[in-house]
């Protein structure tokens, strides 16, 4: 499919996809007459503003950027891969494929996803971040009622993973409270506040067209409460997850938030869930409209298929009909993961890839899979840095 797109042209690979093969021997394949990698320079701080940075660099790249890009592709007809995450249309004077609208993009904003997906209820509630005593009074009462949730809305960036969330103890006071509000109000004008959706992290990761949800699930996410500041940190995922009776259920709440997303921003492609699995339900907290990092796990699996980000990349650019032979292939492959029980992990820093590489040679892993997974849950803890399947309400352990 996309071969008549990308056939006799320069393709550049810049962005998050600079340096990926996969995506590589896709255009190869599909027929480009030549393919470069042009590597943007990294900036410092948070995921949250190098992405933020790198958006920058593609709307407006230097001048040295441009010429270099001049010199190899002559006609200026090349075009430009860089991610599933970019809403840049043009880089260098050459259309980037596959980039999102604007409205998709800004779906990632928590105080977005919060209307999309109907989280508003008596005691979940956007806030403005105008007169701190009666946001800290409104917490105060929420805790009272047991541990609650607070998230920040980041001025100007997308809120990516966990950040600028918090779990507030039954215990937290209210001075801690306070200088709390202080520190997110450095970033954020908003907050959602809320109570813990007890229960077991989970993700669902899939593509979503007008007429159609495929989903590979579910992954348990790796979540860690730090007692220290109270900051939530999602540094991966693991499976298998067996949810029991429970599995039909949750794919049904996958599928709608799906659906209701789609129908909101007429987005396709690829997407990614966090939410909890109670004992009753599967809440869905977030959608992410887009290729996640979790899909480098499903890659894995996949060997002998394309590269996911491709196939994000051709469901945006033609919405294929269910019928279509790409998305049986994906149900069908969704079917086959589903059978697949072997117990993997992948952790998104490349500072635990020795924790990961160690987990994954363990013997364990195949001899004892329950225990595999009770020691992968908890690979990154320590007396502050504690796993999520361990809260206390009150904050002890």
């Amino acid at each position: 499919m996309a071969r008549p797109l990308v056939s006799g042209h320069v393709v550049f690979l810049t962005g998050n996809a600079a340096t990926s093969r996969g995506m590589k021997d896709f255009f190869a394949d599909a027929g480009a007459a030549a393919i470069h990698r042009v590597e943007l320079p990294e900036a410092a701080g948070t995921l949250a503003s190098r992405l933020a940075a790198a958006e920058q660099l593609l709307a407006d790249p230097s001048e040295a950027l441009v010429r270099k890009v001049d010199e190899l592709d002559h006609d200026g007809r090349g075009l430009v891969y860089a991610g599933s995450y970019t809403a840049v249309r043009s880089f260098c004077g050459r259309r980037v494929l596959g980039s999102r609208l604007e409205s998709h993009f800004a779906a990632e904003r928590k105080d977005v996803q919060y209307r999309l997906l109907g989280l508003a209820t008596s005691d979940r509630r956007l806030l403005r971040l105008e007169d701190h005593t009666e946001i800290r009074e409104a917490i105060i009462a929420q805790v009272t009622r047991g541990p609650t949730v607070v998230q920040g809305v980041p001025r100007g960036l997308l809120a990516i993973g966990a950040s600028h969330t918090y779990l507030l103890p039954e215990d937290a006071s209210a001075i801690r409270i306070g200088q709390l509000l202080s520190s997110i109000a450095e970033d954020c004008a908003d907050l959602i506040v809320g109570p813990l959706h007890a229960g077991l992290p989970c993700t669902y990761y899939g593509f979503l067209t007008s007429d159609h949800v495929v989903d590979f699930g579910p992954f348990e996410a790796l979540v860690y409460w730090d007692r220290r500041s109270w900051r939530l940190h999602a540094p991966g995922v693991i499976r298998p997850v067996r949810l029991g009776g429970q599995e039909a259920a949750c794919r049904s709440a996958v599928r709608a938030a799906a659906r209701q997303v789609q129908q909101r921003i007429d987005y396709a492609g690829a997407f990614g869930t966090d939410g909890a699995v109670s004992t009753t339900a599967y809440s869905v907290h977030k959608i992410n409209p887009r290729v996640c990092a979790g899909f480098a796990l499903l890659d894995s699996i996949c060997q002998d298929f394309i590269p996911l980000a491709a196939v994000d990349l051709v469901v945006r650019g033609k919405r294929p009909p269910k019928s279509h032979p790409l998305m049986v292939r994906l149900e069908q492959l969704a079917t086959a993961l589903r059978r697949i029980q072997t117990p993997l992990i992948r952790l998104w820093d490349g500072k635990h890839s020795g924790i990961q590489e160690t987990l994954t040679a363990s013997a364990v892993r195949a001899s004892d899979p329950a225990a595999w997974l009770s020691i992968a849950r908890s690979c990154l803890a320590d007396k502050n840095f504690v796993s999520i399947t361990q809260f206390n309400p009150v904050g002890g352990y």
